[in-house]
């Protein structure tokens, strides 16, 4: 009887298939930095444990929760499934080459191909005695990123330290210590120029709650202090968000001198407030602790995963195709790609308005070319609709949900109708799902001109 439990909990174990895992080691470097991702298709909201390998010892354990916009473009999930860690000095011998490989830890399976590499050989020592006096200090980590200190060499006030900056004992970059600060001066530091700011990369900030900061001089890697432990938070202080707002300026200015160029001085004053209205926006969602990245850092992101195209340029448009934005920037995208691939921006001006639902959606006009854009702002989404109304150029109306996809034919279609029956005010669109359901009429519906108010 007691035969009986084990060998239904041996047939259990049997039948339960290995996760399909995808994945890869992508860099191996001297130092012992090892970088690569692993995902699995059967759980793609799981980081994978792997653990790492050299000649084929097990050395170290990494999680593989790191984003990769390349990873999502491809179509990988979240694409939050990377890693990057740098092993521990006793796991190398310098000079020799070895191994390295990657195995997930839940399963056993093998990830990626393993790589040769070739340990760098230690530096010879150098002893402090030859070495000249350093003093320093990290002063202060900003919860936008800038590192800001001082360093320099008491009995050789003329030089200035060359800095290597690390984050989690990764170095991320560099700063020469020659910056003025009048404090240094006065404190009897050389002339004052002994200051360093520097600012972090996005890539060392983003989706981390904590890290450790730390400034060595370059060579001997001596610290200036003990390393600074910052906790991320989602909302900076005003004074950094005003920054950063400086730095997006240069988006701005692009699209305001695109408008210049091809609107009247009315319209330009819409839009240019329409912009900067949902700049606005985009950051009270950082004040209001939603989360959402840097401007500059969405638009890079948006950059690299969706593809970018422009809109016919029609002199006298025929319709006004008018695009509500209240869905997440990919929805909008697709609707937007929908209606260029359709060809129906041929004879017609393409509109969008965002409701600042996703403030992404603001910056398609920067990766869409000749797309006209309006933000809805406290008004509401319908008010912005009409605001766009009333500056659309065409004879003809037409108002889209972002689920829309209009059929190559169907403005000529509209326009027919319109034209058969007079009286008519308003041509309803049929939506049909793949297997030729009607799903609803409202999602998309054009109107003659004169009655162009939407309720």
């Amino acid at each position: 009887m007691a035969a009986r439990p084990r060998a239904a909990a041996a047939r259990a174990a049997v039948v339960q298939p290995a996760p399909r895992l995808n994945g890869s080691l992508d860099r191996v470097e001297p130092d012992g930095t090892v970088e690569g991702w692993c995902w699995s298709p059967d759980a793609p909201e799981e980081a994978r444990t792997l653990a790492v390998l050299v000649d084929g010892k097990e050395v170290a354990r990494v999680t593989a929760d790191r984003e990769r916009p390349d990873l999502a473009a491809a179509g990988l999930g979240t694409g939050r499934y990377a890693f990057r860690h740098r092993l521990a000095p006793a796991a190398l011998a310098p000079g020799r080459s070895a191994v390295v490989s990657l195995r997930d830890v839940p399963s056993g399976q093998p990830i990626g191909a393993p790589a040769s590499v070739t340990w760098r050989t230690a530096a010879p020592a150098v002893h402090p005695e030859a070495l000249p006096a350093l003093q320093g200090h990290l002063d202060r980590v900003s919860r936008d990123g800038w590192v800001s200190g001082w360093c320099w060499y008491p009995e050789q006030a003329a030089a200035h330290v060359e800095l290597d900056v690390l984050v989690d004992d990764a170095r991320v970059g560099s700063v020469r210590a020659d910056a003025y600060r009048p404090d240094l001066q006065q404190a009897g530091i050389g002339d004052g120029t002994h200051g360093f700011a520097y600012a972090l990369p996005y890539s060392a900030l983003a989706d981390r709650g904590t890290l450790s900061v730390q400034v060595q001089e370059r060579g001997s890697g001596r610290r200036l202090s003990e390393p600074i432990v910052m906790r991320l938070g989602r909302m900076a202080a005003a004074e950094e968000r005003i920054q950063e707002l400086e730095r997006t300026i240069r988006l701005l200015r692009g699209q305001i001198d695109a408008l210049q160029r091809g609107e009247a001085q009315r319209e330009e004053e819409r839009a240019a407030r329409a912009l900067f209205a949902t700049v606005a926006a985009f950051f009270q969602n950082l004040a209001d602790g939603r989360p959402a990245a840097s401007m500059a850092g969405a638009l890079d992101e948006l950059a690299a995963r969706l593809p970018p195209f422009a809109f016919a340029a029609a002199p006298a448009p025929r319709a006004s195709l008018i695009v509500a934005g209240c869905a997440e920037v990919d929805a909008v995208h697709r609707c937007l790609a929908g209606l260029h691939e359709s060809g129906l921006d041929a004879a017609a001006e393409v509109m969008l308005v965002g409701d600042g639902r996703d403030p992404r959606v603001a910056l398609l006009p920067a990766l869409l070319g000749n797309l006209r854009y309006g933000h809805a702002a406290d008004a509401g989404l319908l008010a912005g609709l009409n605001a766009a109304a009333q500056d659309a150029r065409g004879e003809v109306l037409v108002f889209l949900a972002p689920q829309a996809r209009p059929a190559a034919d169907w403005l000529d279609e509209v326009a027919a109708t319109l034209a058969r029956a007079p009286e008519c005010a308003a041509v309803g669109g049929r939506l049909l799902r793949d297997a030729g359901s009607v799903i609803a009429f409202e999602q998309m519906q054009a109107l003659r001109r004169l009655n162009y108010r939407v309720t």
